[in-house]
């Protein structure tokens, strides 16, 4: 059954890396760029790491569920972290989206 389970989360991993990268090359502008690189950090680095937990579970060495758990919540925080503070710079410096109705970061006066 853990194997079963393992097989699905890299293929599914596997496919969202595949996805992202696809949304990197043909999105328009940065912030639907930053949007796909987020995806593929977060929901692709959870199930490749999936069962590196489950195996190393299994085997008796807890170690290696501990430093992809450690390392999951890291990568999580960094990439959404990261990307939404660059996104933001940009969009202050005036790199603004290509499809923007309406921008709510302006001043009133």
């Amino acid at each position: 059954m853990i194997n079963e389970i393992s097989i699905v989360s890299l293929f599914l991993g596997t496919a969202l890396c595949i996805i992202g990268v696809i949304g990197v090359l043909r999105m328009p502008d940065f912030m639907n760029r930053f949007h796909a690189t987020t995806i593929i950090v977060t929901l692709g680095t959870f199930f490749i790491l999936l069962p590196v937990a489950l195996f190393s579970l299994l085997s008796g060495e807890p170690g290696y569920a501990k430093s992809a758990f450690i390392l999951l919540v890291v990568t999580w925080a960094g990439g959404a972290v990261g990307s939404h503070a660059m996104a933001r710079a940009m969009f202050k410096r005036g790199m603004k989206p290509n499809n923007l109705i309406k921008d709510q970061t302006e001043e009133k006066t």
